[in-house]
């Protein structure tokens, strides 16, 4: 982009990046791209909803066909009766439908529906078999509409709102300062999705049901010249024939238009909000011109082409005219004509009293939303001297002066400083007898601590396997609900990547080995053999109660087991048992009772005092 930028200096001799027209029409570009691609996700939605109401359609026109093979069959008069029984589910739904709307225009167009159905009761009834149908297919595309009305609104809200965002994050980070606004008010993005703005005085509402309307028609219709040509002339089994009506066989032979119809009126409407909501912006920044950007390929139409480049008065607007959209399916946008005083902070006259603040060039728009919806700046955060691994190993030298030689080869970053700084504090409330800590490639285990000989200097290995990623430590320590799946003991959500050197850190203050070579004192592992124990009992009694007594249900027993239980690998040995009750009494939020007590005898043997 440098070739697109040149320097002035204001008053104060600062010198500013003044950005070029070209830089302005690519950045309006990228908010097109970007918002288009929310506008495709919400096309998808309503095609999922368009193909599943079609399928019923289909299964209808299929039993229809079925019943009815001559035109003299199509018809035929329905009884009262007859007409009641077909149309109650699909009356009732209508109903459900229009208590749950608050939309006045849904309600409206629900309450016409309904009224027709009801009238065709109250007079002197005469329906044939085929206007029977028609009322069905009518009913189930207006559920669709009804659908495809509040799905629209609502995306074309979000429309407005990510434009806009993305709109005030261009211009703030193309002229170097800015203010954090307030989200517009629902006032201001109804009047730029509901004003008819088009040369026909429609609403995208009034779109919709005409789309409805004529796509009951058009099936009808299709219907009786089906019966004579493709049942009668030439003999295809009703379930093709209706296959080829919805679309799902042959779409050249379907009558439907609603799904070409809803996509183009999406992309339009989605067009003028997002072009609505780029002017409210530039308005708010005091920028009085814009320039017309078509884009330029073989679909481009001759009036866009003409409009291309050409500047017009944000106050004369007028879509259809020499705004965007032109017409249907259109692809043009604007970008502002910048002036040279916008880049100077006392040209913001509009925004005085908003609190303006530097924008950083090299701003993302993450960085950006983060700072407008907290305060806080990211970028002044990522100045700030990232670590290496090279400086978190001096830093653990330097708060644990007994460790002499550190490996950390294969580990990154992040997986570092987390696991640092957990030994740090874990240093800082317990005496233990790591003085090297190192890297393995092989084995099993994820870590281990050992000793030579039973003597108290000890090693930490950690193993490359699981350490090379924080993703892989926590899948390490996966966490099950099942009683006998549960490998791995509970700690807090967000603690699973240092639950491994905190377990370590476990073995590390002492080990049963020791007491054989004098290094200990017996009475605690007295006292851990104890709450090992004790811990055993409880589970014990908890499983009687279950199958023995009868006491508690299943789920009782799977709730109370839940709240007790540390891990399986804790059964393995007494020294297993410390460590995983030791990590669990650590790092839990709730932590069970046998950590809670190991942890606290922990602290009365082997504690600073902290």
């Amino acid at each position: 982009m440098a070739q697109f930028n040149r320097y002035i200096t204001d008053e104060d001799g600062n010198k500013h990046v003044v950005r070029s027209k070209e830089y302005w029409a690519r950045r309006s570009e990228w908010i097109e791209q970007n918002t288009m691609k929310d506008v495709d996700r919400i096309d998808r939605w309503l095609q999922h909803g368009y193909n599943g109401i079609m399928q019923d359609i289909e299964r209808d026109i299929e039993q229809f066909l079925i019943r009815n093979k001559t035109v003299a069959d199509i018809n035929k008069p329905v009884s009262v009766k007859e007409y009641l029984t077909t149309m109650d589910d699909l009356f009732k739904q209508l109903n459900n439908l229009n208590k749950s709307n608050q939309n006045p225009q849904v309600k409206k167009r629900l309450e016409k529906q309904l009224k027709s159905m009801i009238d065709l009761q109250n007079k002197r009834f005469k329906r044939t078999r085929l206007e029977v149908l028609h009322k069905q297919i009518e009913g189930k595309v207006l559920q669709h509409g009804v659908k495809m009305h509040n799905t629209t609104y609502k995306g074309l809200q979000d429309v407005f709102l990510n434009t806009y965002d993305r709109k005030q994050f261009e211009i703030q980070r193309g002229v170097g300062y800015g203010y954090q606004y307030t989200t517009p008010n629902f006032d201001t993005i109804d009047k730029a999705i509901l004003y008819p703005w088009a040369k026909d005085g429609l609403m995208f509402s009034d779109r919709i049901w005409n789309y409805v309307d004529k796509e009951a028609t058009n099936f009808t219709k299709a219907i009786r010249r089906t019966i004579a040509s493709d049942i009668i002339t030439m003999g295809k089994h009703p379930k093709t024939v209706a296959k080829n009506l919805v679309g799902f066989g042959h779409p050249d032979l379907s009558p439907s238009t609603l799904r070409y119809n809803s996509t183009r009126l999406l992309y339009t409407e989605a067009s003028h909000v997002m072009a609505e909501a780029e002017a409210e912006v530039s308005m708010e920044w005091g920028i009085t011109y814009y320039f017309y950007l078509a884009t330029f390929d073989d679909r481009t139409s001759e009036i866009c082409g003409e409009l291309d480049g050409q500047r017009f008065e944000y106050k004369n607007r007028q879509a259809g005219t020499n705004f965007p959209p032109m017409h249907p399916n259109c692809r043009s946008t604007t970008y502002d004509d910048i002036k040279n005083n916008l880049y100077d902070k006392r040209g913001a006259r509009d925004l005085t009293g908003k609190g303006i603040d530097y924008v950083p060039y090299d701003v993302t728009y993450k960085q950006w939303k983060k700072w407008q919806q907290t305060g806080k700046k990211p970028w002044e955060d990522s100045k700030q001297k990232k670590p290496t691994i090279n400086s978190l190993v001096d830093r653990l030298k330097k708060e644990v002066p007994q460790i002499k030689n550190i490996n950390l080869d294969g580990v990154p970053v992040d997986v570092a400083e987390r696991n640092i700084e957990q030994f740090i504090k874990l240093d800082k409330m317990f005496h233990h007898d790591i003085h090297t800590i190192g890297t393995n490639a092989t084995g099993c285990s994820i870590a281990w601590v050992e000793r030579f000989r039973g003597q108290r200097p000890a090693i930490m290995e950690l193993n490359k396997k699981y350490f090379k990623s924080k993703k892989a430590l926590v899948k390490s320590h996966s966490y099950s609900d099942d009683m006998f799946e549960r490998w791995h003991v509970h700690v807090s959500n967000g603690s699973e990547d240092i639950a491994t050197i905190t377990h370590e850190f476990a073995h590390a203050i002492t080990s049963s080995h020791l007491d054989k070579f004098g290094f200990m004192d017996v009475g605690f592992w007295k006292e851990i053999r104890s709450a090992k124990n004790s811990y055993s009992r409880s589970l014990t009694a908890l499983d009687k109660k279950l199958r023995v007594t009868k006491k508690l249900t299943h789920d009782e027993w799977k709730k109370e087991k839940g709240a007790l239980m540390l891990s399986e690998y804790a059964k393995k040995n007494v020294d297993e048992f410390f460590a995983e009750a030791f990590c669990n009494g650590m790092l839990s939020d709730n932590p069970t009772p046998a950590g809670l007590k190991v942890v606290e005898i922990a602290k009365r043997y082997f504690g600073k005092g902290i």
